[in-house]
């Protein structure tokens, strides 16, 4: 999806690690890490990369700019959007993300961009 393109492209290209190789390797390697479609372009198996990795922060945790955040937004226990801290608040909350949502009413153009993280996303 849009938003797990810029999470995959922003670590290939920032950091050079590829998530989907990594998610690949993680799948065969441990045959008990369930991938559904062993693709990082999933929201829910990116996380779920993240989570068998040990490379989870928790909600109680202090976040930094570039950190990566998960959205169960269908409510439905299935992690199904992904954006990027851009700004965080002196207590350590986020107060901005980097975004690829496609088109919402905070973003009708679906561009890419920086977008507030707002109360629905339990502030």
């Amino acid at each position: 999806g849009f938003c797990t393109d810029l999470i995959y492209d922003a670590y290939l290209w920032g950091a050079n690690y590829n998530i989907q190789t990594a998610l690949v390797k993680d799948a065969i390697s441990n045959p008990d890490h369930f991938y559904r479609w062993r693709d990082a372009r999933n929201a829910h198996d990116m996380w779920r990369y993240f989570a068998y990795t040990d490379q989870m922060i928790w909600e109680n945790t202090e976040y930094t700019i570039g950190d990566i955040v998960f959205f169960d937004w269908e409510d439905n226990s299935e992690i199904d959007h992904v954006a990027i801290v851009s700004e965080v608040w002196p207590s350590g909350k986020p107060k901005s993300l980097i975004d690829a949502t496609g088109k919402i009413n905070f973003n009708p153009s679906g561009l890419t961009g920086e977008l507030p993280w707002l109360a629905f996303h339990d502030t």
